[in-house]
């Protein structure tokens, strides 16, 4: 088995290791030539390989929003988006809350305020979008000054809708060309900054990606009321996809979500390498190249699941929820995938 060393860099091979710290970053990787990377990694299973590419990449830091100089204090932070958006694009603003009222802008090339989210004391949260002025008004869990806060952003078929650590608070139909945005501004309310962090929508990913599994790591072990959302474009004639909730590196996997071909999903656990007993559904028709929506929920006694919002059967938990240490996901082929994942924000 294979697996990785995040401390120390290193790659674990069967018996031995292959130590691979000078390929420490993705840059280091890109960078490299064919020369370097065939003394390396010739002798390296090419599923290792990609393993590795795919942990690297997950390394690459996020846009940082640049924080207002002690000297002269600003009100206002921006960035800009490295390509249009499209449909199923995830925009995530992370801060700390403060006693005042702030906001999350998007803009394009003529309009500054084309749609703002108002967070306004204590826990308001009122959405404008140009072309009409309505305001769409929702309740923010209530933050004390310091607390952490979350808000994402997704563009959804006909609207975008905007989560708050996790929870769905409002939604808002287009009033512009959705690749009519091109980029984020803050208002942090005042001096004090109260937005530190941004994620951008990557650029697009190559059809490469489908081919392989990924690995995320989950930041902290999951609880009873934990709910993991992933969002993934349908391709007609794709083979099964997968999400998988499994720990020591893969090899035990306390849940198992198979989609599969005719409507039908399997729910397993696989313990000391063996698969246990199936459970077996069904699932809603999805049309070629629809985009979809799988939510899992921690429930006391069993993960529960949605596709689209329809719940189908649940999964008694086998093994200790709080053992879980990673999501894997499958994403099927003809261009089926997953490219979008909430995990409990903590």
């Amino acid at each position: 088995s294979s697996g990785i060393n995040a401390e120390y860099g290193s790659f674990h091979l069967g018996r031995g290791m292959v130590n691979l710290n000078f390929f420490s970053t993705m840059v280091d990787l890109i960078s490299a030539t064919d020369e370097e990377i065939r003394t390396q990694l010739g002798n390296v299973a090419p599923e290792v390989v990609m393993e590795y590419v795919i942990y690297l990449r997950n390394q690459l830091p996020q846009p940082t929003l640049r924080e207002p100089s002690l000297v002269q204090p600003k009100r206002f932070t921006e960035t800009s988006f490295e390509r249009p958006l499209r449909v199923g694009d995830v925009i995530a603003v992370r801060g700390r809350s403060q006693a005042q009222t702030c906001s999350v802008n998007l803009r394009t090339d003529t309009l500054t305020n084309a749609l703002q989210l108002l967070f306004e004391v204590p826990n308001r949260m009122a959405v404008k979008g140009a072309g009409s002025w309505d305001t769409i008004t929702g309740s923010c869990p209530t933050k004390e000054p310091g607390d952490t806060i979350l808000v994402t952003i997704l563009c959804d078929t006909k609207e975008f809708r905007f989560f708050v650590d996790g929870s769905e608070i409002a939604s808002f139909p287009y009033r512009l060309p959705l690749d009519s945005f091109t980029g984020l501004w803050v208002d942090h309310g005042g001096t004090t900054t109260i937005w530190t962090e941004v994620e951008l929508p990557l650029p697009y990913l190559t059809a490469s990606i489908d081919l392989v599994s990924s690995v995320t790591p989950l930041p902290s072990p999951l609880k009873v009321g934990d709910k993991l959302s992933l969002m993934g474009r349908y391709a007609e004639g794709t083979e099964k996809f997968s999400i998988y909730l499994a720990r020591d590196g893969g090899r035990n996997t306390d849940f198992l979500l198979d989609f599969r071909r005719g409507n039908v999903t399997v729910m397993n656990s696989k313990s000391g390498g063996r698969w246990l007993s199936e459970i077996r559904g069904t699932y809603p028709a999805l049309q070629s190249d629809q985009l979809f929506l799988v939510e899992l929920l921690c429930d006391t006694n069993a993960f529960r699941v949605f596709l689209d919002g329809v719940e189908g059967k649940c999964f008694p938990y086998r093994r200790d929820l709080g053992e879980i240490t990673e999501v894997r996901l499958v994403h099927g082929t003809e261009g089926n995938g997953w490219f979008w994942m909430q995990l409990p924000f903590y």
